[in-house]
């Protein structure tokens, strides 16, 4: 008798809604099974919507701002590895920098930089231990320009394109594939879209 294949399991951040919920359908589309994550408590509603067909679904809700946030979702990820690492949670401040309240511009950086490191430090070693498996960033088009009344966005952008081109160096021949997501504007929500994946 022919044992059962492993189903695979996908990681994704930001997945409430918007860009991370679209990219958490797809994986479960191709037999991903799914660990979400989000701030908000939609991360529950999204969890019974996406799950069926055999897809077992997660949710876990959780503030990746924060350190004590990421130790929680990388605690379920040493119960049960994953094959896919898809870094999405994030914010924007729009404005004048001096115009905007500075710990709105910190807490971006808590999430959409620190945050994303964090994670990646605690979940990306046991991938290339295992040999296998692949990391997605939600980076931006808004990562190639300046961003006049969006700066820190664009520059937290900026940051996880470069990490990415970096880790893409690093991790040749491990098995572990680094895709950065280009999108452009994009509609939140049940319509969300994107317009270009650059796969380094």
């Amino acid at each position: 008798m022919e044992q059962a294949t492993k189903s695979k399991r996908a990681l994704v951040t930001g997945a409430s809604s918007g860009i991370g919920k679209a990219l958490a359908k797809e994986f479960a589309a191709h037999g991903y099974d799914l660990l979400i994550a989000a701030e908000d408590a939609g991360i529950t509603t999204a969890a019974s919507e996406l799950a069926g067909d055999g897809i077992a679904v997660q949710p876990v809700q959780v503030d990746l701002a924060t350190e004590e946030g990421v130790e929680r979702l990388a605690a379920e990820v040493e119960h049960a590895p994953v094959d896919a690492l898809v870094i999405n949670a994030g914010v924007g401040v729009s404005g004048p920098f001096i115009e905007t309240d500075l710990q709105r511009h910190l807490a971006l950086v808590d999430l959409n930089v620190r945050g994303a490191v964090e994670l990646l430090g605690r979940v990306l070693p046991k991938m290339v231990e295992r040999g296998e498996g692949g990391v997605l960033f939600t980076s931006s088009i808004a990562a190639t320009m300046p961003g006049p009344y969006a700066s820190t966005y664009n520059a937290s952008k900026a940051f996880l394109l470069s990490l990415a081109e970096a880790l893409r160096v690093e991790l040749e021949g491990s098995g572990i594939s680094v895709t950065a997501l280009m999108p452009g504007p994009t509609e939140s929500g049940r319509n969300a879209r994107w317009k270009d994946a650059r796969n380094i």
